[in-house]
């Protein structure tokens, strides 16, 4: 009796001692999935702050972009919203040649702002009532399940996809990451060969990217927006 009851006790202490070792490993997960997702929240609003921020000293006209006043757009703009920003990069396996500051962010922009003034020079781009760019010879269609065409901003370039063409880039993302590809390639296949791309892309940033447009396309049949900034850092939204 007495070695019956023994075993059932130290059976209920094993089970007892599992469950409280799985619920604490649960909640590590938890945690990890919680953590990781305050970083892109954090990160994607600190990043709609600084183009906000910048944006208002921005000036557009059908010849050029230009930034104005630089030293009002680097007070505005928060340490807070430069660590997450920094944060996010992480999170997206950008290695940028220097930590992101407000002047490394801004230097950023206006390269990529310069990029834009090359293809708008060149007459590669035009410039839109809203103030936002296509192809000179945009041949933008309209297909089942979503658009698929680029718009050029001062900030960066949103990229629209079909669920086909989503899931065909995002094939192309996979496979230039699969082969280590280099930082140009990389370049040509997020944001389709606009300009010059600054250092930072790796394989990892491009299967991130990947994974994200693929999860996009699979909440609908209306395709996928990619918001890819001259910062490098990504969002992507449904159509």
């Amino acid at each position: 009796m007495k070695r019956n009851t023994i075993t059932i006790l130290c059976a209920v202490l094993s089970l007892s001692l599992f469950l409280q070792l799985g619920v604490t490993n649960f909640s590590d997960v938890q945690a990890a999935e919680t953590d990781n997702s305050a970083v892109v929240t954090k990160g994607t609003e600190s990043l709609d702050n600084i183009i906000d921020d910048v944006s208002k000293n921005v000036s557009i006209t059908d010849e050029s972009i230009s930034l104005e006043n630089e030293s009002a757009i680097l007070e505005s703009i928060t340490q807070e919203d430069i660590d997450n920003l920094n944060e996010l990069a992480k999170e997206q396996g950008i290695q940028y040649e220097k930590p992101l500051t407000k002047e490394y962010v801004l230097e950023l922009l206006k390269q990529g702002i310069n990029s834009v003034n090359s293809e708008l020079n060149d007459g590669n781009l035009e410039v839109l009532k809203d103030g936002s760019l296509i192809e000179s010879d945009d041949d933008s269609f309209y297909v089942q399940g979503g658009s698929t065409y680029d718009k050029t901003y001062w900030w960066g370039k949103k990229r629209y996809k079909s669920t086909a063409n989503a899931n065909k880039w995002a094939s192309q993302l996979n496979s230039v990451a699969n082969a280590n590809a280099a930082g140009a390639v990389i370049a040509g296949a997020v944001f389709g060969g606009v300009g010059a791309i600054p250092n930072g892309l790796t394989a990892a940033y491009s299967y991130q990217l990947a994974q994200k447009v693929s999860y996009r396309n699979s909440l609908n049949n209306r395709g996928i927006i990619a918001n890819l900034t001259w910062t490098l850092v990504f969002t992507t939204a449904s159509q």
